[in-house]
């Protein structure tokens, strides 16, 4: 059942991910989602809240997703592949969602300073949790720390989202992400490759 929270929340997305946070007025949303003013204040104290939330919605969104996504995928390359697609794919798929994750997030100054993100960490921990595996397996290298590697491929994959979704040509996502795995597994996987200096 779609509650009206949800309806609010909804328009939310639509109007955020064209006029960006700034630019957004509490009126905006409640115009788009068919109500009063003081209606969306009696769900958010603010339109900072309301971002919160709605981040919040889409970040449950995403996990459902990715967990359907890596079920029954079994090695640790796989599984890489896997995210860093599901991931892009759910770009191309909902990009006014992920407008708001990407752009608008961003530029709620309460949000980057004050919000204690802890479903941003278990995202990321989905991530190092495979490269970890991969490394216990004795596929990537042993010497590789997941918590740094997780965070260096999700900032190629946000920008690589980010640019599609900045893009008029919008280029395939699917092309993408098998590009961006084929580079990072060639440097993950073990093999006789020169030592960095």
């Amino acid at each position: 059942m779609v509650t009206k929270q949800d309806e609010i929340l909804e328009a939310a997305i639509r109007v955020l991910a064209v006029q960006g946070f700034q630019q957004t007025k509490i009126r905006d949303i409640a115009k788009e989602a068919g109500v009063a003013d003081g209606t969306i204040y009696l769900y958010f104290k603010n339109k900072d809240e309301l971002l919160v939330r709605l981040f919040e919605e889409v970040m449950q969104k995403v996990f459902r997703i990715l967990n359907t996504a890596l079920e029954g995928v079994s090695t640790p390359a796989e599984k890489l592949h896997c995210f860093l697609r599901t991931h892009l794919h759910m770009v191309e798929e909902e990009p006014e969602a992920a407008q708001i994750i990407s752009v608008v997030l961003r530029q709620s100054t309460a949000f980057v300073k004050e919000y204690k993100n802890a479903l941003f960490a278990k995202y990321l921990g989905v991530l190092q949790k495979i490269l970890q595996e991969g490394v216990d397996e004795g596929v990537f290298h042993s010497d590789i720390d997941p918590m740094i590697v997780s965070r260096a491929l999700f900032g190629a994959a946000d920008e690589l989202a980010l640019a599609w979704l900045l893009s008029r040509n919008k280029a395939s996502l699917e092309h993408t992400s098998q590009v961006i795995s084929k580079m990072v597994l060639h440097g993950l996987l073990r093999a006789p490759v020169e030592e960095v200096k």
